[in-house]
């Protein structure tokens, strides 16, 4: 499953879809699927998305404006937020010690 606790250097592309331009990355994430939410830095600018993760695909649909000189392929850092599920299982493992 996806470690949520670290920064993980991605690569993409940008791709034009009706809701606003999705980052699709050149990798999927490995793991399950998942459905998180993260932080991408791209040019030093921090942009809120969703990760989406089915299939052989990762998807970051950003949930703010892109930044209008955002480049067609790209690097970044991407750091998922935790996930309720890690809290809880960090909670449940804290309760038993």
């Amino acid at each position: 499953m996806l470690n949520s606790s670290r920064a993980l250097p991605v690569r993409g592309r940008t791709v034009p879809a009706g809701t606003g331009p999705l980052l699709v990355l050149d990798a999927r994430l490995e793991g399950h699927d998942t459905f998180l939410t993260g932080t991408l830095t791209l040019s030093g600018r921090d942009i809120p998305v969703r990760i989406t993760t089915l299939d052989d695909s990762t998807t970051l649909q950003p949930t703010q404006p892109l930044p209008e000189d955002l480049p067609d392929q790209w690097s970044a850092t991407l750091q998922p937020a935790p996930s309720p599920a890690t809290g809880l299982i960090a909670r449940d493992r804290d309760a038993r010690r």
